[in-house]
């Protein structure tokens, strides 16, 4: 199969903040941790400036990443650790190169998780109780080339590169975010947006594509990626999405559209 290119590709991550991190102790004896934020794509690697005493913080710094061939089989991990202590981080969060590649940009809250696969649980303010909500660190990252964003091909049922004889793949222009819950939401259109066009507004909560859920049967959304591929199609072919604004609930059907790269 062909396998998606970023020779000479660039990768930008925004850091925006992190929430709900775990203390350590218990009662008058809980210490809260010195937050930073690890960006790290093979050999290359950024730290945020720290934050002190919080289990809740914000950073909104951005860091840039050179893109080669090399690096469309690796990952881009995202680990949250505690100042002095970065060789054992809290949890992380991982994106494949090769799905950012395909959806050209994510963002949105992500619940980071141990080196098992297990979501961290930390420090409610509201409750003031620890292992009550939901640890999450809060990232945008966009990949693109010198041609501007690039979408490689879709995966197939085997998870392999579509043949190049196929027809080409596209997507609807939508940057999503994952909310609270697990909640998939529209944060914004790309320039040229098949969803917007259609009719999606931004703040729109998708249920179900082609009347599919993408909640799974214990409650829980299945797989980003997941989500990506089943919106993902044939330029020109249609997708009918379920989503849920403050008006009720409608379903869009929009047709797939090419994005047009930068001139």
């Amino acid at each position: 199969g062909q396998a998606p290119q970023a020779e000479g590709g660039t990768m930008t991550v925004d850091v925006v903040g992190v929430r709900n991190l775990p203390t350590i102790g218990r009662g008058d004896q809980q210490k809260m941790l010195d937050p930073i934020v690890l960006c790290i794509l093979g050999e290359q690697a950024y730290t945020t400036t720290p934050k002190f005493q919080t289990v809740n913080a914000t950073y909104n710094e951005r860091f840039s990443f050179n893109l080669t061939d090399r690096d469309v089989t690796k990952r881009l991990m995202i680990q949250v650790a505690s100042k002095g202590d970065e060789s054992n981080p809290i949890g992380q969060v991982n994106f494949p190169i090769k799905k950012l590649l395909q959806v050209g940009e994510v963002q949105g809250w992500y619940h980071i998780k141990d080196d098992q696969g297990l979501e961290i649980r930390g420090y409610d303010a509201k409750s003031g109780q620890n292992q009550a909500s939901h640890a999450a660190v809060k990232v945008h990252v966009r990949c693109s080339t010198d041609g501007g964003p690039r979408s490689a091909p879709a995966p197939t049922a085997a998870g392999y590169a579509a043949p190049a004889r196929e027809q080409p793949q596209a997507g609807i222009g939508v940057v999503w975010s994952v909310g609270d819950g697990n909640r998939l939401f529209v944060e914004t259109f790309a320039n040229v947006s098949a969803g917007a066009e259609f009719g999606m507004q931004q703040g729109d909560e998708l249920l179900a594509v082609d009347g599919r859920s993408i909640i799974d049967k214990n409650g829980a959304m299945i797989p980003f990626d997941e989500v990506v591929r089943m919106i993902t199609g044939p330029v020109g072919t249609q997708v009918q999405l379920h989503v849920r604004r403050a008006t009720g609930e409608q379903k869009i059907n929009v047709t797939r559209r090419s994005v047009p790269k930068a001139p």
